[in-house]
Parts: C-alpha cells; sequence; structure tokens
C-alpha cells in the first residue's frame, strides 16, 4: 500500500527540515512550503534546511500560509500535515506580527486543508514556554498556563483555534508542546547554547546553578509527530515533548567538557533572591559577571561568554516537564536520556557545524 502524501510547513527552518529527512527515511512522499524570505534567506539554518530539500528530493512549494490564495498548490491531495511554521519564537514581533505568523497563518491552512477531500489529519508543534513559572513541578499538559510576549500569546490562540476546529468542523488533530529542542543543525535557543560551549576553549561553571532544563532532541520530536499522525487515541489530544531528564545548567557545562575534554573553571556560588519568579536577564547578568570579575588570567573572554548564557542561567526558573502522557501511547524515545543525544551532537558542532568559533590569536595561521 502506498504511503499518504505529507506536508511540512516551516520546511527552510531547524524543526521543519528535520521533519522531512525523516518521512524520506520512513518512504512518505513528502510536499514541503515555507515563505519566500525563508526560501532565500542566506543564514547558517536556512541554508542548511535548503541543501536538506534539495538532496531529498522534495517538492518544495514558496507560498505564505496567511494568504489563502497562494495555498491551493500547497495543500493538493495531501493527507498528512505537520504544522512546524511559527513554533520557534521570532527573535522579535509585535503583537500583530506574531498573531500573523501564528494563527491567521494556522486558519488560513486549517480552511484550504479541510476543503481537501484527502485530508485526514494535522500535528500542530507549539511550545512549553507558556506554563506559568510558578506552577508545582513537574509540569503536566494541564498545568497552569500563563503566556507572556506577543509570541506567547498567538501561540496560545493557535491552540484554542484548533480546539475550535476540532469542535466545530471535526478537524482530526494532536498538539506538540516541545522543552528545549536540541540536535544537528540547530542554531537558535538550546543550539546556540551549545554552540557556544563547543566552541569555548574553557567553561566556567557554578554549583549553584542548579535550575533545570528540559530537552528533546529534534529526532525524538519528528518521530513523535510522525507517531501520533498514526494514532487515532491521539486526535484532539495535547502532549508534552521532553526526555525526562530534567538537566541542571551545572550539569549540562560538566556533561559538556566531558565529552569534548575541555578544562572548566569553577566560578563562585551566586545566591538566588527567591525561589519562583525569574529574574531579569540584566539581574542574572550582573550577577554572574560580579562573580567573575578579575578573572582575566583564564585567556578567554568570559565576561563576553557569560554574558551571552545568562538567558539560560535564571537561578529561579526550574524547568522540568511530566513526559508520561506520550509515553503511555507507547511511543518510545531515541534519546530517552540527554547524554548520548547531547554527545552526538556535540561532535556535530565540532566536526564544522557550530554556531562560533575560538578567536585566533593574533599572528596565529
Amino acid at each position: 500500500m502506498s504511503k499518504p502524501l505529507c506536508l511540512v510547513t516551516g520546511a527552510c527552518g531547524f524543526l521543519g527540515s528535520h521533519m522531512l529527512e525523516l518521512l524520506c527515511e520512513r518512504g512518505y512522499p513528502v510536499r514541503a512550503t515555507d515563505l519566500a524570505s525563508q526560501c532565500e534567506a542566506n543564514d547558517l539554518e536556512t541554508s542548511a534546511a535548503r541543501r536538506i530539500i534539495r538532496r531529498l528530493g522534495v517538492e518544495l512549494v514558496v507560498a505564505d500560509l496567511g494568504d489563502p490564495t497562494s495555498l491551493g498548490p500547497v495543500v493538493r491531495d495531501v493527507r498528512l500535515c505537520f504544522h512546524t511554521a511559527g513554533a520557534r519564537r521570532p527573535p522579535s514581533s509585535s503583537r500583530r506580527d506574531a498573531e500573523r505568523l501564528v494563527y491567521d497563518s494556522t486558519r488560513a491552512l486549517l480552511e484550504r486543508l479541510l476543503d481537501q477531500p484527502s485530508f485526514s489529519k494535522l500535528v500542530h508543534w507549539s511550545s512549553c514556554a507558556g506554563y506559568a513559572p510558578w506552577a508545582p513541578l513537574p509540569l503536566t499538559e494541564e498545568s497552569p498556563w500563563e503566556p507572556r510576549g506577543h509570541w506567547l500569546t498567538a501561540v496560545t490562540m493557535g491552540e484554542r483555534l484548533l480546539a475550535e476546529y476540532g469542535a466545530d468542523r471535526g478537524l482530526r488533530y494532536s498538539v506538540l508542546r516541545p522543552s528545549g529542542v536540541y540536535g544537528p543543525r540547530g542554531r537558535r535557543d538550546v543550539g546556540w547554547l551549545l554552540g557556544v560551549l563547543s566552541s569555548a576553549p574553557v567553561l566556567l561553571c557554578s554549583r549553584s546553578w542548579r535550575n533545570r532544563l528540559g530537552l528533546v532532541h529534534v529526532r525524538d520530536l519528528c518521530a513523535a509527530a510522525l507517531f501520533l499522525a498514526e494514532e487515532p487515541t491521539s486526535d484532539g489530544e495535547t502532549y508534552n515533548l521532553d526526555d525526562g531528564g530534567a538537566l541542571e545548567v551545572a550539569e549540562l557545562v560538566r556533561l559538556v567538557g566531558e565529552i569534548l575534554g575541555k578544562p572548566i573553571v569553577p566560578l563562585p556560588p551566586v545566591t538566588p533572591v527567591a525561589p519562583v519568579t525569574p529574574v531579569s536577564t540584566p539581574g542574572v547578568r550582573a550577577a554572574i559577571l560580579a562573580a567573575v570579575r578579575g578573572m582575566a588570567w583564564l585567556g578567554v573572554d568570559s565576561s563576553k561568554l557569560l554574558e551571552d548564557l545568562s538567558w539560560a542561567l535564571d537561578l529561579r526558573l526550574d524547568r522540568v516537564f511530566d513526559n508520561s502522557k506520550i509515553l503511555d501511547t507507547g511511543f518510545l524515545f531515541t534519546y530517552p536520556e540527554s547524554r548520548q543525544g547531547l554527545a552526538d551532537t556535540l561532535l556535530w558542532y565540532q566536526r564544522g557545524g557550530g554556531l562560533l568559533r575560538p578567536r585566533r590569536k593574533e599572528g596565529s595561521p
């Protein structure tokens, strides 16, 4: 029996390109789509995705999901849709830009998909970032939701839109809420952090960096999407996608040092002021930079490195996610622990895929 035609939106991004790879490996016919601006962008992540699309020989249809008139060739004969477009926080956006990116484009896509007799189900990428920072841990799919910022507000609107279409139009869908996604070709968020660590000649670490980071390998995220697309009991359901490792920041730094053989310089403890509310980025930066002032003997720009890492060193924001719901479906993680997935990813960075490179000293070859 021939496999159904799959549509991947946001195909020129990190998530979309990995979804394309997985579907092609499993023998599915695939159509890819993305904005013209994304298909033509020259940043490293998008360029890598374009190479993947060319290598796979996938049909690429350039279209704006927010423009219903451009979607005819995109949705024709599609049975399964993997909607990754808008799943990653943009560098900056107004409220209207965020709504157009996530909500308007999803609505237009749903309208055109539901007109197709072939269409069966949509798997939608959302985010774990909307859970309230004060919610008890571990965070389940039923934990309090408190979106902060234009993008997360739009993400919330997108989830509600799917529920409305499910109730009113019979839409079959599943929602994925991934935690920190990492893997080869990732150059933002967790990928950026790993790129910084892999290219630093010396790693800095404090025992007080006890806050935990939720992580999931991009291959597991995509495999879960395909699994849920074929699993009828997942219709209308939302799933946290997290490997369950709950790695502490200090443990992550030590793990990177162990895998890559980098020296680790201990820093003095930095004590958080309160247990629940996230501190501001400037506050974290000031506290950490104060702790490492005077460490120029390292021979690296330690202050700049810590400034770059400050977003991940929020000493009062703990993120632990319950993944029992996805496990109860029978889905199995390829990387149930972060160690092997991180090792594979860090080696990819070292082989030349990393975002950053150590600066050469003046006069060196």
